[in-house]
């Protein structure tokens, strides 16, 4: 399906110069779509112009999702995050060949290079991928994220939004908020604390 096929059911041939996401969608879920489009190739490009639009959407995701990890959390942003946000960069910012095969494959590298922007980030709790998206680490319910893992020996589990739980219900925030635990531990000596 070219893009222009796409008009006919529904999504928009041309992308919006800044677009910001519809209400419930998130910059991570427009990304996805996009990279989906261009990658499971539902959408072939039949023309340069065709080309350029998802380019430009690309584009658009790219810097928002860079804006989002120097905003959210700079110092937390792993090596591979950076060097994923510095290759698909580098890929953003080189022009569309002409050629529409060569074209294809600029789409398809630079697709490729902002998937791989997605899982640094999903790996360092900067985004979350999953459907639907975890709460956020400041919402009511941020308990209700998915595990990423969990450290049985140590009682803690990390949950994709970056806060950390811990076995005795205390968690710890992605900005350093720590919350001591509901129930009193143990003392050394075995025995628990009367209330």
């Amino acid at each position: 399906m070219s893009l222009s096929g796409l008009v006919r059911t529904g999504f928009s041939r041309r992308a919006p110069a800044q677009p910001s996401p519809l209400p419930g969608r998130s910059v991570v879920a427009a990304a996805m779509e996009t990279i989906a489009l261009v990658l499971d190739a539902v959408v072939v490009p039949t023309t340069g112009q065709d080309a350029h639009d998802l380019m430009s959407r690309l584009r658009d995701h790219h810097r928002q999702l860079g804006e989002g990890t120097i905003e959210a959390a700079p110092a937390s942003a792993s090596s591979r995050v950076t060097v994923a946000l510095r290759m698909s960069g580098e890929l953003i910012a080189s022009p569309v060949p002409g050629d529409l095969l060569r074209a294809r494959a600029h789409l398809q590298n630079t697709a490729t290079a902002v998937k791989e922007l997605l899982t640094a980030m999903s790996a360092a709790g900067l985004v979350c991928v999953h459907q639907p998206e975890c709460p956020p680490a400041a919402a009511p319910g941020f308990q209700n994220a998915r595990v990423l893992f969990c450290c049985l020996e140590t009682g803690y589990s990390r949950l994709c939004n970056g806060a950390v739980l811990f076995e005795d219900t205390g968690h710890l925030k992605p900005n350093g908020k720590v919350s001591p635990p509901r129930r009193p531990l143990p003392r050394i000596d075995g025995e628990v604390p009367s209330a």
